[in-house]
């Protein structure tokens, strides 16, 4: 018999994730994992963590991009496809062949400007209406010799809080008035984890 928890599955196939983000994606997902759901996980060194997803989501697909595929054995219902995470078109391949997505994990390069880049497109374009999308190790921002550009992966995930309040933003004081709305319905932060829900 499979293991049930993420934890236990990602142990039984050498995934890299720290408990608590498994704790987290058990605390969303603990009633779906029958639903047909359609997962894109970018960043996926040896590939377990796709097949944790494909043993915990029993009937769900799942795609995963990185710029070097592992040579592991994956079930028919996994789909791995190589290049870089900010390939805009790529993206849009790989949806048009396994999404739309319900849910999608960026654990890849963990730098703020691809990491913002993938987000927007496949948040947008490629993420079904209530869908979750999953940052992974956001905390690299806060690291001098990671090499991240700029407020790194810190600012960005500022930037997700600032588009969190655009109504608020764009309102400018307690009388204004604004008709916008955020593309996001809700941001939850985790230390190193940080996890955004489409309308």
């Amino acid at each position: 018999m499979l293991a049930e928890s993420l934890t236990a599955l990602a142990v039984l196939h050498g995934a890299n994730k720290p408990t608590s983000y498994l704790d987290a994606y058990e605390d969303i997902f603990a009633g779906r994992r029958n639903d047909h759901l359609r997962v894109l996980e970018l960043g996926i060194e040896t590939g377990g963590s796709l097949l944790m997803w494909a043993d915990y989501f029993r009937v769900g697909r799942i795609a995963g991009l990185d710029r070097v595929l592992p040579d592991r054995a994956m079930p028919e219902r996994v789909r791995m496809y190589a290049g870089e995470q900010a390939d805009m078109a790529l993206l849009d391949r790989v949806a048009a062949i396994s999404g739309p997505f319900d849910f999608i994990v960026d654990d890849c390069s963990h730098r703020a400007e691809e990491t913002a880049a993938s987000f927007w497109h496949l948040f947008r374009e490629h993420l079904r209406p209530g869908g979750v999308y999953a940052i992974e190790d956001w905390g690299t921002g806060y690291w001098s010799d990671f090499g991240d550009r700029g407020e790194g992966m810190v600012g960005f995930l500022k930037s997700l809080v600032d588009e969190c309040g655009r109504n608020d933003r764009e309102r400018g004081s307690w009388g204004g008035y604004s008709a916008a709305r955020s593309e996001i319905a809700y941001l939850t932060v985790f230390p190193g984890l940080a996890i955004v829900g489409k309308p």
